[in-house]
This record gives C-alpha cells, structure tokens and sequence, in this order.
C-alpha cells in the first residue's frame, strides 16, 4: 500500500517523505547554546519535501541534503526534491 511519513525535527525542520521513499539521517545536532547544529541526511529514493528549522535559519552552511551524484547546500526554507533509481 501506498504511503507517506512527516518528520518534525528539534529545531522544527520539517520533512516529509512519499510512497516507496528511503531517507537516512547521517548527522543532526542542534544543541544551540554549544552552537552546535547540524543536519546531514542522504536520501536515497523517492520524493521528499524539506521546509528548514532553525538550524536553517542560524546556520544554513550547517545543513547538507545528499542524493545520488549531488549534495545540495540548502540556502533557502522550502525544497522538493524527486530521487528516481
């Protein structure tokens, strides 16, 4: 069957997958009084939705997403991204 999963971070990052998606965190700190913070996540396959947290807005250099061939240094607060194997 057919479905999908919405994730909500610490900081409020929010990310939502589509059917028959595959995504893996590989770094998330967001401990912002150590001004730690930090997300990388590799997504694999599918469709993905990214609208950016906090960690976003204090520290954009600190937010990495990865998909085959690329890595896209996030900049902005919303993101669509499709994945086809």
């Amino acid at each position: 069957k057919p479905g999908a999963v919405g994730i909500v971070l610490s900081d409020d990052t929010s990310i939502s997958l589509g059917p028959n998606s595959e995504l893996a965190f590989r770094e998330y700190a967001f401990v912002p009084k150590e001004k730690k913070m930090s997300l990388v996540v590799r997504m694999a396959k599918g469709t993905f939705s990214y609208l950016s947290g906090l960690i976003g807005k204090l520290a954009p250099d600190a937010v990495q997403l990865l998909i085959p061939d690329a890595t896209i240094a996030i900049r902005g607060t919303k993101l669509l991204v499709e994945v086809q194997e």
